[in-house]
Order: C-alpha cells, then structure tokens, then sequence
C-alpha cells in the first residue's frame, strides 16, 4: 500500500504522466517512498481502522468450523477439505486443519498453493488445471519442501509436463482426472475418455499416482431451489459413480472422488473417499 502524499511531487507528476506506472516500479525508484503500515494492532476501535478490511468474528469463525464436522458425522468416508480462496489466508487454512479436522486445502493456482505451504499448510489440492512445465516446477518445489500434492487433468499434454517435472525433481503428484458433471468449463467429457487419460496417467508412475477422480459443478451453487439443487448434485453424482464403475471395472485406481461447493454443505461438497 502506498499514499500520494509520501511520494515527492516528481514521482507523482511522472506516474500521472505515464499512467500505468505500477507500484512495484515506483517503489523502486530513489524518488518515492512506500508507507508500510500494520492496519490494526489488538486492542485498536473498530471505527480506526482504514477500509476496506477484512473483519473477522472470531468467536463465529471456531463455532462455524466446529460445527461443520459435527454435522457430517453420517457420512463417515466423506473428508473434508476446504478451499483456500474463500479467505487467502494460511492462518485461518489453519484453523480450518485444526477444528474442521480437514484433510488438506484446495487451492486454486500455484502462487495460493506457495502461500498456503509458506503458511504451514502440508497436504494442497490444486483443483484447477495448469499448463506450462515452469508451474508445474513450481509445484514440485512444495513437494520437494514435505507437501503432499494432489493435481488434477483433462489432458495427455499437461500430463507429460507434470511427469516430468516430477521425475527431474525426484518427487511424485497425486493424481485426479477431471470429469466434465455439467459446468462445461474443463474436464474430459465421457468415461471412455476418463478411462483412457487414467491409463496415461498411470503410465507414469511411480512419479504420477493415480488416485481418483474431479467431478466439480461450481455453477450448482448459484440454484435457489433446494430441490432443483438436489436434482442437479445427483445427476452429478451419478456421471461421477459411472466413472468410478469404469475405472475400478479396469483395474485403475479411484480411491478418491471429489468436488462440491460451499453454496449448501449439506448438499454437496468436500472431498470423498471411496473404499
């Protein structure tokens, strides 16, 4: 965070100037100066602080996490694992390891899954696809440093980059195919495609573990009808049971079958782990 009133008059007349000018640049510049502030200490009145901030309840926020565990004692192979981008933040990842008792955390690019390993946090589901060797390096540092990483495909090229990443660092990725259940974003479309990228994958162990399956509906969140939302999440864990059918009826792995959403808990969410 910066404030125009700490540059000197020439900094701000050159960034007006160029328009664009980020504040990475300016703050290296000999010219400017870059206010640092924490923007509240314990103890401080709410109406001290500087907006926009995130407020956290934190009372709420323990209750909330307890309580979320407690209300899926029925389903005992169901693991919960929250995803990071609701908040950013490694310390309330932590909280959400501690008292929700989650498996791990989702993230969704590389540069979450560096802060949450950088917060502490060990066992990261990156639950969108990547491309590109360079991030997949990156991932495989956070192996490297003791993370259990788990990736997700829905295609043979980003395999090969992730294989071989994992094979000049050393380390191996857990592996989940993406199944397309309705959101039309990414995913493999039928379980014959589903079956085939498992078999690729599998390909490339030891440094590629096959473990299961993606099948994700972000979109089922956004329905208000209790019943129609139901409708959709079975229609949804039905295309995910086919695969899971095709791929064990094949001798290939999938142990795990995750998705969900935070729209309804109870509804559909978390990560589940099929035996």
């Amino acid at each position: 965070m910066w404030r125009s009133s700490t540059v000197p008059l020439a900094a701000v007349a050159a960034a007006t100037a160029i328009g664009a000018l980020s504040i990475r640049r300016l703050s290296t510049s000999p010219l400017s100066r870059v206010s640092r502030r924490t923007p509240g200490r314990v103890g401080d009145f709410v109406s001290s602080l500087e907006t926009p901030c995130l407020l956290v309840d934190l009372d709420a926020l323990e209750t909330n996490l307890k309580r979320l565990p407690e209300s899926l004692t029925a389903s005992p192979n169901l693991a919960i694992r929250p995803h990071a981008k609701a908040h950013k933040s490694s310390a309330i990842g932590q909280l959400q390891l501690q008292l929700s008792h989650a498996v791990g955390l989702c993230c969704q690019k590389v540069c979450e899954a560096e802060a949450m390993f950088n917060g502490g946090v060990r066992d990261i589901l990156l639950s969108n696809e990547i491309y590109g060797l360079e991030r997949y390096e990156r991932m495989a540092a956070l192996a490297n440093g003791g993370a259990t990483i788990t990736l997700i495909f829905d295609n043979i090229e980003a395999v090969q980059q992730a294989a071989q990443a994992a094979e000049t660092q050393g380390i191996h990725f857990r592996a989940l195919v993406e199944v397309n259940v309705g959101q039309d974003r990414c995913g493999v479309d039928t379980v014959e495609e589903a079956v085939e990228l498992a078999k690729k994958i599998e390909s490339y162990a030891p440094r590629l573990e096959m473990v299961g399956i993606q099948a994700y509906h972000g979109a089922a969140q956004h329905i208000r009808s209790y019943d129609e939302k139901k409708k959709v999440i079975a229609s949804v864990a039905e295309k995910a049971k086919s695969v899971r059918d095709a791929l064990v009826q094949e001798g290939l792995t999938c142990d795990v079958v995750t998705g969900g959403r935070n729209g309804n808990v109870l509804v559909g969410s978390g990560e589940w782990c099929v035996h």
